[in-house]
C-alpha cells in the first residue's frame, strides 16, 4: 500500500454496521460465523432457524435465515425446543473457516500482494512476535478504531495461515487488501463479519458455502458477542 491510497470509506465509529462497512464498495454483506457446539462441532445458522420455525407449529413458511437475525432471538427459540449446548464464536471460527474464506478473497489477488490486518491487542496473544508497522497515514483512523489497533501486512493467506497452530485465533478487527477490491471486518467478539465488496465476491463466497446476506448499512449492527 502506498501512502497516498484512499483509506476504506467507513462510517463513524459507533454501533451502526456504518462503522465497519464502506460507503464506496458494491455490496454490503453479513457473513455469520458457524455457532459452536460440543467437542468444539462448527453449525451453521440456517437450517437452525429453519428448524425452529418448522418445529414451532407455526402454519407460515419457513423462515429463511435474515441479515438481522440475531443470537439471542435464536438461542431462546431453540433452547424452546431443547436445543441446547451451541454457543456464538466470539470472532474464532475456526482453521477450516479461516482457510476457505482466504481462499475465496485470494482469487483475482496477486499472491504476493499484501493485505493491511488490524488486530484488537484486547485479545490475549494475538498480536505476539509480529514485527511494528508504521500505520500509513489514509490508515491512522482505522487503526485507533476499538480503542486501538495493531496492523499487520501480509497476503490474503496469512487470515488462514496464522491459525495451522491455533484453532482458536480470533479475526482481525479490519481486513484491507492493497487494490481496496474489498473491507473485511470483525466486531469485537462478535459472531459475523461483514464484508463490502462486489457482488460477484458475495456470489463466490455462497458458492463456497458461507452463509452471506446483504445487509444495509443504517442499522445498528445485528451481531452480538460478549
Amino acid at each position: 500500500m502506498t501512502r497516498d491510497q484512499p483509506a476504506p470509506s467507513v462510517g463513524p465509529e459507533g454501533p451502526e454496521v456504518s462503522a465497519f462497512t464502506t460507503s464506496t464498495h458494491e455490496v454490503t454483506a453479513r457473513v455469520f460465523v458457524p455457532l459452536v457446539g460440543e467437542r468444539e462441532s462448527r453449525w451453521p445458522w440456517g437450517p437452525l432457524v429453519a428448524e425452529t420455525t418448522a418445529l414451532s407449529g407455526s402454519p407460515a413458511p419457513v423462515r429463511p435465515l435474515s441479515s438481522t437475525q440475531r443470537w439471542s432471538d435464536l438461542s431462546v427459540d431453540l433452547q424452546a425446543l431443547g436445543r441446547e449446548g451451541l454457543d456464538v464464536s466470539r470472532a474464532t471460527p475456526g482453521r477450516t473457516f479461516c482457510v476457505a474464506l482466504a481462499s475465496v478473497l485470494a482469487r483475482g489477488q496477486d499472491a504476493a500482494a499484501e493485505c493491511s490486518f488490524f488486530l484488537w491487542p484486547g485479545y490475549a496473544g494475538e498480536t505476539d512476535g509480529l514485527e511494528p508497522v508504521v500505520v500509513p497515514t489514509a490508515l491512522e483512523e482505522l487503526s485507533r478504531r476499538e480503542g486501538g489497533l495493531v496492523l499487520h501486512r501480509a497476503p490474503v493467506s496469512w487470515l488462514g495461515d496464522r491459525t495451522a497452530d491455533d484453532e482458536h485465533r480470533r479475526l482481525p478487527v479490519f481486513v484491507w487488501p492493497a487494490d481496496g477490491s474489498f473491507l473485511l471486518a470483525c466486531p469485537v467478539y462478535h459472531d459475523s463479519l461483514y464484508v463490502s465488496c462486489s457482488a460477484q465476491l458475495v456470489e463466490d463466497l455462497r458458492a463456497a458455502g458461507f452463509e452471506v446476506e446483504v445487509i444495509a448499512r443504517d442499522i445498528e449492527v445485528p451481531g452480538e458477542g460478549d
